[in-house]
């Protein structure tokens, strides 16, 4: 995992699609769940930031924010023939959707392909 504690990698992740600006205290990368575990176990992780950008300030904070927008969370598999799509957190809409052949539509928290 890695943690940046310097103002200027801090005042990059200030920011999200909101008017909201907040400089966090530190900014970890967790590379694995057993990262994410410590942070929490530690109380570490204030904020938590992935695939997207908030437009109402939810995704900044001026705490310890945890951002899961980097591999290996951006993961997007096919299943079932390619009727389902698996992504993890990091994944954005856009990139779910080209594997899915960009007819996906969204039922019961899946992202399916329309038949």
């Amino acid at each position: 995992m890695r943690i940046f504690t310097n103002r200027a990698d801090r005042r990059q992740w200030a920011g999200d699609a909101s008017i909201c600006h907040l400089v966090p205290r530190a900014v970890a990368f967790p590379d694995s769940c057993e990262d994410v575990r410590q942070l929490l176990a530690r109380g570490k992780a204030e904020t938590f930031r992935a695939g997207g950008m908030s437009l109402s300030g939810q995704a900044v904070s001026d705490g310890i924010m945890a951002d899961a927008s980097m591999p290996p969370w951006r993961g997007i598999g096919l299943l079932d023939g390619g009727r389902l799509v698996r992504c993890g957190p990091g994944a954005v809409v856009a990139w779910v959707n080209a594997p899915a052949g960009g007819a996906a539509q969204r039922a019961d928290g899946m992202i399916r392909r329309s038949p």
